[in-house]
Formats: C-alpha cells, structure tokens, sequence
C-alpha cells in the first residue's frame, strides 16, 4: 500500500500541473469556441521567464510566478488583438482557427529555440525536505506545486460565481449574441479571458518545470495533448469537470507507471479519456458554459 499512496501522490502533483493549463485552455475555449493548440507553447514561453528571475537573477519563486503570469498573459492578449480578431471578424471557421493556433504554435517554438537555444536548461530548484500528510509523502517543492495550483483554482471558481466580471463572463459563454444585446462589452471580456487564460499557461509552465527539472523550447509542446485531453473529458468550457478531469489523467498516470509499463503511461490514460466519452459522449459536465 506505501507505494500505491506513494504514486497517487505524484498523481495529485501531476494532475495539478495539468489542471491548472487545462482549466486555462477550458476557459478560453468557452468563450471563444475554439481549441488553443500553441497552450503548450505559452507554457514554455511563461517558464523561460520564471527560469529568468529564479535562476538567472535569483528573484526567488514568488517572483517567478508572477513575472510568468504577467508575461504569459501580455502575450495572450496581444494574440487575441493583433491576430486572433482579425480572423473573428471575418467569422472564420473554427478549423480554421485551430489551424491558425496550430501555425502559433510552430512559430513559438522556432522563435524560443532561436532565442534561447535547443539545449536542457535546469530549473535549479532545490526539491527540499520531505513532508508526511496522512499517507502521502511529498517534497516541499510538490507541496508548492500542489498548493499553488489549488489556491488558484479556487480563487478562480469563486471569481466566476461571484464577481461581476466572472457572471458576465458566463453569460457570455452561455449565448454571446444575448450576452451582447443586454449591455455586456464582449470584445473586453474576450480580452479578459485571454489575459486569465494565459496567466493559468505561465503559471502551469513554471510549475511544471519544477517538477521535471529541466526546460528548452519544446518542453510545453511535449505535453499539449495531455493538457487536452482534460479539456475534452470533462466537458468543453467546463472548468469544474475539467480539474476533476486533470486529476484523474495525473492518477492514472503516475499509478499505471508504477504497475505497468511506465512507456504506456499515456496509452492508459488516453484509454480512460476513450472510456469516459463512450460513456459521456459530451464529457463529464456535458452541459455548455463556463459552470461547474
């Protein structure tokens, strides 16, 4: 059993990485109807600014979340503006869209190698000492991982039932056209969603990092279909169903890793995402909108 609640607490800090960029993913995609296949990308590009004020001018790591989020939110914003848009108004189709996120993405990564080199670079981080929590053992660096991505989750869920901005970031989810007609200002609220989207991506990339140690170019892209795949199960545009979601994928995971072949890890929990949408064909909350 000590191993079991060993690897089902590397589930629980896996499945929070991925639950914070898959609940990023989910709320843009509930807005603006179509997937963001560059998240994996943002990610990075929110990890190379952590990795610059931790390890390049020791900032610290409250420091490094934050510039991450910063950065990672001006960028998703200026996306939106300067391309995104410019493609909306022209009522595009979402193919079209997802092949523009697609062409993002490539142009992310090329750019990132150029400027920082194809090279592993280590995050530096000093895993810390290990702490007991009932039958889980984890590092105090998965603790953060863990807490950070919880705190936030929370503060976001309460954000959107309660705030004005979040109720009316749900109506807008619900029906944009109605949303429109009774007074709410889609474009800023799109902008808003695209500014929290990214902020989620940065914060996602830094914590991931910490946990696989190391950073270049790709390390993003290389989980994109993991972050995905949360996005798809528990129900497009629902963060509730989708951190539910996340959290089974990390489970799943880091327990097939530990009792079967850890190169199947993904074909197990992509066999699960197959299960479920048999079964719930829409996801776990299929019903549409930003709501839990």
């Amino acid at each position: 059993m000590h191993i079991f609640f060993q690897s089902a607490g590397f589930g629980l800090v896996t499945g929070s990485i991925i639950a914070l960029a898959a609940v990023g993913v989910t709320i843009q995609a509930g807005i603006t109807n179509f997937l963001n296949f560059a998240a994996g990308d943002f990610m990075t590009f929110g990890a190379f600014f952590g990795y610059l004020m931790l390890v390049t001018l020791h900032l610290g790591l409250v420091l490094a979340f934050i510039a991450a989020a910063v950065a990672t939110a001006l960028l998703s914003v200026l996306m939106n503006v300067f391309v995104f848009q410019s493609f909306v108004r022209r009522k595009a189709r979402v193919v079209t869209m997802t092949i523009l996120t697609l062409g993002i993405s490539l142009t992310m990564s090329g750019v990132l190698e150029m400027v920082f080199g194809a090279v592993d670079r280590p995050y530096g981080l000093d895993p810390g000492r290990t702490f007991s929590v009932g039958p889980f053992s984890w590092t105090s660096e998965q603790l953060v991982i863990i807490l950070v991505a919880v705190a936030i989750l929370v503060i976001l869920e309460a954000a959107l039932r309660l705030t004005k901005v979040g109720k009316a970031l749900r109506a807008m989810s619900d029906n944009k056209e109605l949303a429109s007609a009774s007074g709410i200002n889609t474009r800023i609220l799109t902008n808003i969603t695209w500014i929290v989207s990214g902020s989620l991506l940065g914060v996602a990339g830094v914590v991931l990092v910490m946990q696989v140690g190391t950073i270049n170019p790709t390390t993003g892209e290389a989980y994109l279909f993991l972050l995905l795949a949360p996005v798809v199960m528990g129900g497009f545009g629902r963060p509730g169903g989708t951190v539910l979601a996340a959290y089974i994928m990390g489970l799943v995971l880091e327990l097939s890793s530990t009792y079967a072949n850890a190169a199947y890890a993904d074909a197990f929990a992509f066999g699960v995402l197959i299960v479920v949408l048999l079964i719930r064909p829409n996801g776990i909350f299929s019903a549409p909108g930003l709501h839990s």
